[in-house]
């Protein structure tokens, strides 16, 4: 998982399962001295803002269990034109290593355990604590003209909801443009940045952030949060490889049917998730306003009815949209 520092990924995986390990068992398996094993842990800690309790009698443990991400598991999970797949231990941004990675090995596929600076829409920060959550981006090249991408983030978040739900998770929703919400809260949310290429075609990197697990990162935010395994209700969260694999292909599968034929075949799925819809809300744009939300055209932009009963078309790039 960590190429620079294989002896961390070794700790790392005996630890991932939460119980107490023997500090002498650990320093015998590594190969190194008591006193080495303390340091290693503390690497531990500091490169990855992990937890990881000590105890004499007991050894060591991490404070909260994770099941760590796999780059072979993933790839035999794929079902889907993806040509490359990179997963990192911890990184700035999965979107932002795509789109500084070069584009002949697109569709590529980049999954991280951990973001150190973890964006949404408008530069705001996503908390991306170390394997609690999922965090990937997968690049992929349209023939549409830039405008013409506009509703893409309304495509991509109806196959993440049939996703979900083919998983059991209830009460999702779609926030225009891009929140993956339920009434209790966000559960996810898309970044999609796009690039002009050669020829006419354009580079899209499709970032996604979804909660699995409730972590202290979810508190004290701008807006409610709630994570996956709230939302399953009886139902098991799958493996985080699984669910990687499963979400990376239906993006794939998107992205495929959202070039050749654009937002018509998501229309429904997204009226029928479309968490605004008939509600009041709030448009922060040069100035703010109210209004009722009445849809999306067929571009993806926002229909919204002001006070007088005239229909005013809402872009995403231009601004932000709040319930009242």
């Amino acid at each position: 998982m960590d190429a620079q520092a294989p002896e961390l990924t070794a700790l790392l995986r005996t630890l991932s399962d939460g119980e107490w390990h023997s500090g002498e068992r650990l320093a015998a398996e590594a190969g190194c001295t008591r006193a080495g094993l303390a340091k290693r842990v503390a690497r531990l800690r500091e490169r990855y803002a992990l937890t990881v309790e000590a105890q004499a009698g007991c050894g060591y443990r991490l404070a909260t269990p994770i099941d760590l991400l796999d780059e072979a598991a993933i790839r035999a999970h794929l079902d889907a034109p993806i040509e490359g797949v990179t997963l990192l231990p911890s990184v700035d941004s999965t979107n932002r290593w795509l789109l500084d990675a070069p584009s002949t090995a697109d569709p590529h596929l980049c999954v991280a355990e951990h973001q150190s600076a973890g964006r949404g829409r408008r530069g705001r920060a996503w908390a991306s604590p170390f394997g609690q959550s999922l965090y990937l981006s997968l690049s992929w090249r349209f023939d549409h003209p830039a405008d013409a991408l506009g509703a893409l983030p309304l495509a991509i978040g109806c196959v993440c909801c049939q996703t979900l739900e083919a998983l059991g998770a209830q009460g999702l929703a779609l926030k225009w443009p891009n929140d993956l919400v339920t009434e209790h809260g966000k559960l996810g949310g898309l970044l999609i940045e796009a690039r002009g290429e050669m020829g006419g075609s354009f580079r899209v990197v499709i970032g996604l952030g979804l909660n699995l697990r409730r972590h202290a990162g979810l508190d004290g935010l701008d807006q409610p949060a709630i994570a996956l395994s709230e939302c399953l209700n009886d139902a098991a969260l799958p493996s985080r490889n699984m669910l990687c694999a499963g979400l990376a292909t239906a993006l794939a599968q998107g992205c495929q049917r959202f070039n050749s034929d654009g937002l018509p075949p998501f229309r429904a799925v997204f009226d029928a998730h479309d968490a605004l819809r008939d509600r009041a809300i709030v448009v922060h744009d040069a100035a703010q306003w109210t209004g009722i939300a009445r849809g999306v055209d067929r571009n993806g932009a926002l229909r919204v009815e002001d006070e007088n009963g005239q229909l005013h078309l809402v872009h995403a790039g231009d601004v932000s949209v709040r319930r009242a």
